[in-house]
Formats: C-alpha cells, structure tokens, sequence
C-alpha cells in the first residue's frame, strides 16, 4: 500500500500542471460568485431601497423572515435565481475540471511517455464530463438517503436508552449496546458508500464506463478486495488528520492583533493549496492502487492528442 502512495505521489509530481489549474477553477468560481450573486445582490438592494447600514433590520429579518418575503417578494425571486444560476455555473466548472484531472491522471498512469497538455486536458474534460456529471448526481441522491437513515438510525439509538435510563443495569447495558450497534452499523455503511463511490469515479475515468457499471464494477472490486477499504481509509484519514493539524497551527495566527492578520492570510493561502495537492494525490493513489490491482499494464507508445 506504501508503494502505491509513492506512485500516487509520483504521479502528482509528474502532472504538477494540475494543480494551477484546479486553483485557477477555484478562483474562477470566486468570481463568479461576485459576478453571479454579489454584485446583482447590491443592486437589487439599491433598487429595491434596502438600507444595509441599517443592521437591526436585518436582525428582525432573521426574526420575521414571512414579514420580509411579503415584502420583498421580487427581491427574493431574484436572490434564488441568481444564486441558482451561480451553483450551476460552479458545478458544471468544478465537474469540468475534475474530469480533466482524472483523465490526465490516468493517461499518465497508464502511458509512460503521456506528458501533459492542456488540448489533452480539454479533451478528457469533454470526455468525462458527463459521465463524472450523472456520477455525482447520484452520489449525491445516495447521500441524501443515507443520511436520513443514519439520522432515524441515530434517533431509534437515542430513544432506547432514554426509555431504559431507570431500569436495572443488565436492562441499561443491553440498551447501550443496541444504540452503539446501531450505530456503528450507520458508520459502516456510510464508510462502505463513501469507498464505493471513491474506486467508481476512478473506475469512469481508467476503464471509460457508464455510471451504473462503474458503481456495479466497484462494488465487486471492493468485494473480491477488501484492503481497499483499508487502502481508502489510510488515504481519507490521512487528509483529515493533516487538515486538522493544519487548522491547530493556523489558530494561534487569530490571536495576534493586527500581524496575525498579515499572517493569517499567506497562511491560508498556502494551506489551500497544499489541501489541493492532497486532493490529487489522493486520486493520483487510487488511479495506481486500482490500475496495479486489476493488472493493468503501463505503456510506453506516444500518446496522441
């Protein structure tokens, strides 16, 4: 497993090209954000005659939101187009430029002369676009219901043993231990969904397979291969457990009056782009953890734009 992360890694390296471009996409999507939603926000605040300086009637907004709507009806209307058209302008960005950097990964493991250009970018970009499009569509539909089994799940574990705190202690334990089972079941199975879902993206971009085959194939993978459940977790946990010791060290920046901010700032930058490099390396490792397991062989022929 090491190894694949060291090939991961020297994948990334390989393809550094990538991650300019994936914070050129966010930056992009920044702006849109001013240009989508901020800007059209002032002025429909101007034309509709919204004092901002006012800052109590925005508190009594919060409190009396209906008041608000009734009032303001267009600006509302206009407030979730706008910010409906900007969603879409980020997704199909964000989906664009995922799909360029799977098919750059995977053309670079799986050709040792690939090097990378940006005509090779656009094109798996179009490629894969909407395939990794219905992906996350569905990705995100399965999210949405495990979360709500997780919550009733939770809820059910809750309510046992709150309905047996004043029984006897065998009574309690048994309560305790139904809840932490139902519980580490929920855990399971959200670990088990986020895995799939992880190995059937890379399966779109290595193997070019629909969405539904893509998820059918990762399942099996995960099936007859169980270390890549582990494989994954190593991957997650490790991000999460830099992101957190990155967040620890950014802290003490806040506490800092008036250099803290100059500090902070660089600080966040830098750590925004090294999260982005952990984001490819991430994928970078399991493109080679799954192309080596299914005894994919790298070529050495010129790769044609």
């Amino acid at each position: 497993m090491i190894e694949n992360i060291k090939e991961g890694l020297k994948l990334t390296h390989k393809n550094w090209q990538l991650l300019p471009i994936q914070i050129a996409v966010m930056v992009i999507i920044f702006i849109g954000f001013i240009l989508f939603v901020g800007i059209p926000l002032a002025i429909a605040f101007v034309f509709f005659g919204i004092d901002l300086t006012h800052a109590k009637d925005f508190l009594n907004v919060l409190k009396n939101p209906l008041e608000f709507l009734s009032r303001y009806f267009g600006l509302t209307i206009f407030i979730i187009l706008t910010f409906f058209i900007y969603l879409c302008f980020a997704s199909v960005l964000s989906i664009f430029g995922f799909s360029g950097t799977l098919g750059v990964l995977r053309n670079s493991a799986l050709n040792t002369q690939y090097k990378f250009s940006f005509p090779s970018f656009i094109k798996e970009s179009k490629s894969l676009f909407f395939p990794i499009f219905w992906f996350g569509s569905i990705v995100l539909l399965i999210f949405m219901l495990v979360s709500f089994i997780v919550g009733i799940v939770a809820g059910i574990g809750f309510s046992v043993v709150s309905a047996y705190e004043q029984g006897t202690v065998l009574v309690l334990f048994m309560a305790y231990f139904l809840a932490l089972l139902l519980i580490l079941s929920a855990v399971a199975v959200t670990i088990l969904v986020l895995t799939v879902s992880a190995y059937a993206v890379t399966i779109i971009s290595v193997d070019k397979t629909k969405t539904i085959e893509a998820f059918r194939k990762s399942y099996d993978f995960v099936k007859t291969k169980p270390n890549a459940i582990l494989f994954y977790l190593i991957l997650i946990g490790s991000y999460m457990i830099i992101n957190f010791i990155l967040f620890f060290l950014n802290y003490p920046f806040t506490l800092i009056p008036v250099i803290g901010v100059f500090i902070y700032i660089p600080y966040q930058l830098v750590t925004y782009v090294f999260l982005n490099y952990l984001v490819l390396a991430i994928s970078s490792s399991l493109i080679i953890f799954y192309t080596k397991s299914m005894g994919y062989q790298a070529e050495s022929g010129a790769y044609e734009i």
